[in-house]
């Protein structure tokens, strides 16, 4: 039961969690942090409740729970010391991230850590999640308010509040997390009809990482096409898919690109991606470089075809 209840919470924060507002995005920050207190709460107590009626407390004095209790402890101590302790409890002199939230991260941590279990449809979720975000993000760059979010926002400040996740930051960090789970997942699937799902969602995730207009989002594009290479080097299949991928991005870049171009968006408030690849003719020598590679990985199966692959590793 209690892996239930934990495996409930997981789907709920990675497929529901990031779709939840009040108030468009004025309230935002309170709202997801509220949620998410409320939501870990109530899952902790049940797990604890659940222990006691089973008489099961082995699990409180594991090793592997000690480093999250010096962490729960440590806050505790920065929080007293702090210069106004009842702001850094409750963080509303910022952004609604204080000690209370913190916590909230190590009693979740302590759930799944005990009672969880690693399932293959967490992934899925976070990525179908991660690509609807993108896809209103999207719309909101374009000033295309379908969830009416941006309604007391200003005109010259919504470039920076897009999708349900935050500010452009927050959903760059959204980001940086769901696109390598994505781009993994497509690398690794073995169905070719699943792959091209993936390659869908991975669309629009690109799309959002170029809307989100953050220059963050360079480390992670370098994760993704510089060192991931060297893990896929040794396997044909492998680096053919991450090929593929690149010319994905590639087509994104291109596509936005000649989006931007042709409804003359104005580009005084955007910065990051969206301003470097502005230039069409620079995305479309991006796309063109990216479908060179897919090709001459394509061609090195040709070449290699009476060689042993292992020469290739």
């Amino acid at each position: 039961m209690r892996e239930r209840i934990v495996n409930m919470y997981v789907l709920f924060i990675l497929g529901i969690y990031p779709f939840l507002m009040n108030n468009g995005f004025i309230d935002i920050s309170k709202t997801k942090s509220d949620i998410f207190l409320i939501a870990t709460g109530c899952t902790f107590a049940i797990c604890v409740l659940l222990s006691f009626l089973k008489k099961d407390w082995r699990w409180i004095c594991q090793k592997k729970n000690w480093l999250i209790y010096m962490l729960i402890v440590t806050i505790g101590i920065s929080t007293l010391l702090s210069f106004q302790p009842e702001y850094a409890l409750t963080g509303e002199a910022g952004r609604y991230q204080g000690a209370l939230v913190c916590w909230a991260y190590c009693l979740a941590a302590l759930c799944i850590l005990n009672f969880g279990k690693m399932k293959n449809h967490y992934i899925d979720v976070m990525i179908l999640a991660g690509t609807i975000v993108s896809f209103i993000a999207i719309l909101n760059f374009y000033e295309v308010d379908i969830l009416g979010t941006l309604y007391r926002i200003k005109v010259d400040q919504r470039h920076a509040y897009i999708s349900t996740i935050g500010n452009i930051n927050i959903f760059a960090a959204y980001l940086s997390v769901v696109v390598p789970a994505a781009v993994t997942k497509a690398i690794m699937e073995k169905d070719r009809w699943k792959k091209y799902v993936w390659y869908v969602c991975l669309i629009f995730l690109f799309g959002g990482m170029i809307a989100s207009s953050c220059d963050s989002v360079y480390i992670t594009l370098g994760t993704l096409f510089v060192f991931l290479p060297f893990g896929c080097l040794h396997d044909y299949e492998k680096r053919k898919k991450l090929s593929e991928i690149l010319v994905v991005f590639g087509a994104t870049i291109f596509t936005s690109s000649f989006v931007n171009k042709l409804l003359v968006y104005p580009l005084e408030y955007v910065d990051g991606m969206n301003r470097h690849f502005a230039d069409t003719n620079l995305a479309c020598g991006i796309f063109v470089i990216c479908v060179v590679v897919d090709c001459v990985v394509s061609l090195t199966r040709y070449k290699l075809c009476r060689v042993d692959k292992t020469t290739w590793k």
